[in-house]
């Protein structure tokens, strides 16, 4: 089964009403796999590139060894950057 992308949408699928007016509130990216979530800890993401990398990360490494590997990126990262 292939990992997907889908938006992540704060109260669900069908928004919330507030004063009469209709919100659906857009807040980021989920990688899901058979219609869960299959980041740890519910992870999210804000950009799809952001997401990509997660679904790449997440298919070498698992659970386990999951926010080892993508801290690890980001730091390296951050350095290329001179951040």
């Amino acid at each position: 089964m292939k990992y997907k992308i889908k938006i992540k949408r704060d109260f669900g699928k069908y928004g919330y009403y507030n004063s009469q007016t209709r919100k659906n509130e857009f807040t980021g990216f989920v990688v899901t796999k058979g219609g869960a979530n299959v980041i740890p800890g519910a992870g999210w993401f804000n950009t799809i590139s952001d997401a990509i990398l997660g679904c790449k990360i997440h298919s070498i490494t698992g659970d386990n060894m999951y926010f080892h590997t993508l801290y690890r990126h980001i730091k390296i990262e951050n350095n290329t950057l001179g951040m």
